[in-house]
């Protein structure tokens, strides 16, 4: 496979981090200049979405001992089934998806963060976890 970059204008989306103390995660991230911009409810669990800079940085609640703090890296892609296709050629594993989603319930204001779209998750070549998604209007 060659170096050429076969899936154009991709970005980081967010980080997506776990915490076993919501509140004080949410404050560290505050002292260090982020920004909260929503809280919300997904498949059970509460998370929150701070800006820092240009970065996004979202933390849910529930982690248990032993259990990585990063959860996964989230990168938007413009075409998520042909970036989903590409993941075992290029030496990763597809998990699940894609697949679309949309929060529990909507944390306001909604104006600020992509509420819904479509996702898929795959493994990278060393076994990171990749959450690869094209936001919704």
């Amino acid at each position: 496979m060659s170096n050429e970059n076969l899936i154009p204008q991709s970005s980081v989306d967010h980080v997506h981090l776990k915490t076993a103390d919501l509140e004080k995660s949410i404050q560290f991230y505050e002292s260090l200049g982020a920004k909260l911009e929503a809280r919300y409810r997904f498949q059970g669990g509460e998370t929150a979405a701070l800006l820092l800079g240009n970065t996004r940085i979202n933390i849910s609640d529930g982690r248990g001992d032993g259990e990585p703090v990063l959860a996964h890296i989230g990168i938007a892609v413009p075409d998520l089934d042909a970036a989903y296709r590409e993941v075992p050629t290029a030496g990763g594993n597809n998990l699940r998806g894609p697949k679309d989603w949309e929060p529990d319930e909507i944390p306001k204001p909604t104006d600020k963060l992509p509420l819904r779209g479509t996702f898929a998750f795959v493994e990278g070549p060393d076994g990171e976890f990749i959450e690869l998604l094209s936001p919704r209007a």
